[in-house]
């Protein structure tokens, strides 16, 4: 089936290896009846005959943000021409299949040079591609660049496709999966292999999970923050509403921003107050390194320097075929369910506490309610409602407190007995018994109990 295809590289110059590559990987796919366009800051040399080359230089910016520039332009083009995929030898976040031929930026940039402003969109952009949010099928010949990829940004095995493997390093690449496509020096015909065997991505409105490393607005902001549907909340400057596209449900988080006295008065309480959907966005991601189960993100965005005038979104596909704890649960108390399914639950969401607490996660309001039960799956439990979430190193024992005893509080009138809490205890410190750990369980009872006696108004 002949596809529109949008080929990105920063730089041609006639007879480089890349450039080989790259041309002998188009030439192949006009062969197969794709219609090919290329975008690039600069082409030195004869165009190819039967391709639409867009030189996208604008003049007076420095070179990383001319790469930034052409960026966006991919983004806008794929819009207006309605791409199918966009194939890069040059990085840039929202590529459908990428050809890594360059070491990982992350294991180059040391110290305080992360935080220049063009190492920082470096990084963004290698996040933004090798990242767990992006879709992206990446090509490579390197097994110590396919190691980097996936030691510091975990990508998933199935995106990776590894055009030669020595002999010996088969024994010792496990992280790869086993059917490796081997085709020595062979770039084009794999990538060929990828656009048979790899549908388009369809995101609503054109939405990108790349756009959230492009350093600027999405091309349509202003008509993403005015989406009209169900909604399901509407609080502090934060609106959540439900809407379809395709056939599909998706949820859309806007962030209008959460005004001066709020900002002050989140201050003012010694809590950094949460004014983008940026801290979300970072938890999906986060959640899905960590194997997680939750909520699949698909596009965010921002505008905005000053923090409390900030508008940001987050786009989310619509989980099917779940319900909440809180709901699922609320007759255990009167009609206990089955012998081992609570079991089974507590030890699973243990499991889940206990990972996210290991990473120095904290949710910050864990309640029963924010776990979603998949109806479909057997013991698989959603965690939702990740914009409080934040990394805490300092005081994390507090966090822990909070993060517990707010679970307990929530789960107090579903039949929870002093057995079902021993055995949480037991799987969360890893078989340890209750009284290794006494003084922590002792303060998350009495916090737990104290929010039970204040939500039921009784004197404690």
């Amino acid at each position: 089936m002949s596809q529109r295809l949008c080929f990105v590289i920063f730089n041609y110059v006639p007879y480089g290896e890349l450039q080989t590559h790259f041309l002998e990987t188009i030439s192949l796919c006009q062969q197969a009846g794709h219609q090919v366009d290329v975008y690039t800051l600069e082409w030195r040399g004869e165009k190819p005959p039967g391709i639409s080359i867009h030189i996208c230089r604008k003049s007076g910016l420095p070179c990383f943000r001319q790469q930034a520039h052409l960026a966006i332009s991919v983004h806008e083009a794929r819009l207006r021409e309605k791409y199918d995929q966009i194939i890069g030898f040059d990085q840039i976040p929202g590529l459908d299949i990428y050809y890594a031929h360059e070491p990982c930026v992350v294991e180059l940039i040391e110290g305080v040079r992360r935080y220049l402003p063009r190492y920082r969109q470096l990084l963004h952009f290698e996040e933004g591609v090798f990242g767990t949010q992006s879709h992206c099928q990446i090509v490579t010949s390197s097994v110590v660049l396919l190691r980097a990829m996936q030691k510091h940004y975990h990508t998933p095995s199935q995106r990776l496709h590894c055009l030669l493997v020595q002999e010996k390093a088969k024994e010792t690449l496990t992280l790869l999966p086993p059917e490796i496509k081997t085709y020595p020096n062979r770039l084009s015909r794999t990538v060929l292999t990828i656009l048979e065997t790899h549908k388009t991505l369809q995101t609503p409105l054109g939405l990108h999970p790349g756009m959230a490393y492009y350093g600027c607005a999405a091309p349509h902001f202003k008509e993403i923050m005015c989406l009209t549907g169900q909604v399901v909340r509407h609080k502090e400057g934060r609106k959540t509403l439900r809407f379809e596209y395709a056939g599909q449900g998706f949820y859309a988080k806007l962030h209008s921003g959460i005004g001066v006295r709020e900002w002050f008065k989140n201050w003012a309480s010694l809590k950094p107050p949460i004014v983008s959907a940026r801290t979300e966005w970072k938890a999906i991601a986060r959640l899905k390194e960590l194997k997680v189960p939750t909520l699949k993100g698909v596009a965010f965005s921002e505008r905005g320097r000053i923090a409390f005038r900030r508008q940001s979104f987050l786009v989310t596909e619509e989980l099917k075929d779940i319900e909440s704890l809180e709901t699922y649960c609320k007759n255990w108390k009167d009609h206990p369910p089955i012998a081992g399914e609570k079991i089974k639950m507590i030890e699973q969401l243990a499991e889940y506490v206990k990972t996210i607490h290991n990473a120095n996660l904290y949710h910050r309001d864990l309640y029963l309610c924010h776990f979603l039960k998949d109806l479909k799956k057997d013991n698989e439990y959603y965690l939702i409602d990740l914009h409080r979430m934040q990394r805490k190193i300092f005081l994390s024992r507090r966090w822990q407190i909070k993060d517990l005893s707010a679970l307990y509080f929530s789960a107090i009138d579903y039949g929870l007995t002093p057995r079902d809490q021993l055995h949480f205890i037991h799987y969360y410190h890893d078989g340890q018994s209750y009284h290794s750990h006494k003084k922590l369980w002792s303060k998350v009872g009495r916090k737990a109990l104290a929010l039970y006696a204040k939500e039921n108004r009784v004197a404690v």
